[in-house]
């Protein structure tokens, strides 16, 4: 708690001499640019946080997830069982209220190629080859009222 007000005091203190200069749009008597010297730069960080770190950070667009798309008026149980090329195979399973789509941020049994079995009561066990080497792609599972069905989002 106390690096994050440290940071918001330097963030602050940055912007403590900008003024209405620095805002876009406002009329001026003085030109703004983003160039500005008293603007805050995106590499001013505290230097007695611990917790700074210049390596860089996986973000969501890095990491593979799942949309959970249940488009019945039913209640479904979604059970995914993940068999990776190396590594132990896992199964969890999901409860997916009427037509909602769940979405799961960060899903690690996606990080490699695997294969992919879903099953649903009273739907056909389905099962997809997820190549696991596009980071940043989506899996997107479909409940229909007549199939389950996965597809591939790339982005």
């Amino acid at each position: 708690m106390d690096n994050r007000r440290q940071f918001i005091t330097a963030v602050v203190s940055g912007l403590a001499g900008v003024g209405l200069a620095g805002c876009s749009g406002l009329e001026s008597d003085s030109p703004s640019s983003p160039t500005e010297t008293n603007s805050p730069t995106a590499t001013e960080t505290p230097t007695d946080s611990p917790t700074a770190t210049t390596e860089p950070v996986e973000t969501s667009s890095d990491v593979a997830d799942m949309d959970l798309d249940n488009q019945t008026d039913t209640t479904r149980t979604l059970s995914l069982t993940v068999s990776p090329d190396r590594g132990e195979e896992s199964t969890d399973s999901w409860t997916l209220g009427t037509t909602s789509t769940t979405r799961i941020e960060t899903y690690p049994p996606l990080d490699s190629a695997a294969t992919l079995t879903a099953a649903v009561d009273g739907y056909e066990t389905v099962s997809y080859e997820w190549a696991g080497d596009e980071p940043g792609n989506s899996l997107s599972i479909q409940i229909t009222p007549d199939e389950v069905t996965f597809d591939e989002i790339i982005r």
